[in-house]
């Protein structure tokens, strides 16, 4: 089909969607993005053949601006000598991702990648060519070490709360200079790399990690004794536009190459940062029909985000089951327990079976989306960063926190009246709420408590 053919397409099915009040303006965008796309491509083609190039002057494959048939070539024939993805970008000029996508569409991805028979390069340093693949569900093995006294939090006053920031910045990346955002759970103990019971069984399952406090509300319970603090070797990916461009990507590539189904989990670290943020995913939902998500947040319900993480999951659990975590039990909650679990059934809820040892990880148990357990409370024993000598340490709602108590409002922590307290900018501010640190004049709009909730201060 030639461009202009293309063109007309798009231009009738724009105009056919636009009429629907039910279509999102995302996947309108996306029209617009593909119109741009071939009007320029087409200028270009119709300029190159008005000047045709002396044969001395034709560019490198790698540094053209857009995508022609010689670049076809050379992908197929760098794919056939198995080279990697980050290696074929780089002498195409291109990143892995954008390579991934021009191999789905010339329709040699699957071919080369392994998915079906044919050549293939090793995976790893050192292995041969054709090696059986792991099998295993988890690369790190073992249990879990359960000893949720001993896990302890960070003061009020440090400075990765202070200025919402996780403990370990210099793992923080910009999304283009990631290798990827939506990493394999093969690679987390917890997770595990693909579903086999219930509904999603057989989904592949990835991770998309934030970096924590920065993305989360300060009002989460979990500020100070996040598990993130226990985390030094995760990827953290700096959030906005650019992280759901590339998202964008990378979940086209995936709706490609997994078509069955795939599981994203929201998120390892972080949380949503924006009622625009979930909109994207309510978008993509309805673009990529074989993606299923799963996972927390902790902005209450009532804030704008909370309820827009609610009102999406009331309406789509099958494929979006993400809970609330609260310091209380709740229904489509989730809840953190700081001593050792008595039984799988606790009065707060279901103990998660995967720190337990009931089962191997979150692909093999299949709890926390199952259509049954929805309205259940989920409860985590407590893990993350403990104290080197052994000695139990107060951590939750006791970490250095006198007169702090729970609050059925809105399940911030709170103290018992307000308080003074000085921001880093020098002000002095009130508040009741513990996690917070920041004058109303200093605080991110997007880590109040939104404005369908009562004020933070």
């Amino acid at each position: 089909m030639t461009a202009p053919a293309v063109l007309d397409l798009l231009l009738s099915e724009r105009a056919r969607l636009a009429e629907q009040a039910s279509v999102s303006r995302f996947r309108l965008e996306g029209f617009d993005l593909a119109l741009a796309i071939i009007s320029e491509a087409g200028a270009a083609s119709a300029e190159s053949e008005a000047t045709e190039p002396a044969p001395d002057d034709d560019p490198p494959v790698n540094s053209g601006k857009n995508w022609g048939e010689e670049h076809d070539a050379e992908l197929e024939r760098l794919l056939k000598e198995g080279l990697g993805w980050a290696a074929i970008g780089t002498a195409l000029g291109r990143t892995p991702v954008a390579v991934k996508i021009h191999a789905v569409t010339l329709g040699v991805y699957r071919l080369y990648s392994g998915r079906r028979a044919g050549p293939k390069g090793p995976q790893v340093p050192g292995a041969e060519p054709g090696a059986v693949p792991d099998q295993t569900q988890r690369r790190f093995a073992g249990d879990y070490d359960l000893d949720p006294e001993r896990v302890t939090g960070l003061s009020a006053s440090h400075r990765a709360c202070v200025n919402a920031r996780t403990l370990f910045p210099r793992t923080v990346v910009m999304p283009a200079d990631s290798p990827r955002l939506l990493v394999s759970g093969h690679n987390s103990r917890k997770l595990g790399k693909t579903v086999t019971k219930g509904l999603w069984s057989g989904f592949p399952i990835f991770m998309l990690t934030l970096e924590e406090r920065a993305s989360c509300p300060e009002t989460c319970h979990h500020w100070q004794t996040c598990f993130g603090n226990g985390m030094p070797l995760a990827r953290r990916h700096v959030h906005g536009p650019e992280l759901e461009a590339r998202l964008e990507e990378e979940l086209t590539l995936l709706q490609e190459t997994q078509a069955r189904g795939f599981v994203v989990r929201l998120h390892q670290l972080g949380d949503f940062y924006s009622v625009d943020y979930v909109a994207r995913w309510a978008a993509w939902l309805q673009h990529f029909p074989a993606l299923r998500i799963f996972g927390y947040t902790a902005w209450p319900e009532s804030t704008d985000i909370g309820a827009a993480v609610a009102h999406l999951r009331a309406a789509n659990w099958e494929r979006f089951a993400v809970r609330t975590s609260r310091p209380h039990p709740g229904p489509y909650g989730a809840s953190t327990l700081w001593r050792k679990p008595e039984a799988a059934k606790v009065p707060e809820g279901i103990v998660c079976p995967a720190q337990t040892g009931r089962t191997e990880c979150c692909a093999t148990c299949g709890l926390c989306w199952h259509p049954n357990a929805r309205k259940e409370n989920i409860v985590l024993v407590a893990h993350g960063r403990k104290t080197a000598n052994g000695a139990a340490r107060p951590a939750a709602a006791e970490n250095g926190l006198e007169g702090a108590r729970e609050s059925d409002r809105d399940g911030a922590l709170r103290f018992d009246g307000p308080k003074n307290r000085r921001c880093a900018c020098g002000r002095i501010f009130t508040t009741d709420i513990v996690a917070e640190r920041s004058c109303p004049e200093c605080r991110p709009t997007r880590r109040r408590l939104g404005e369908g909730g009562e004020a933070a201060a």
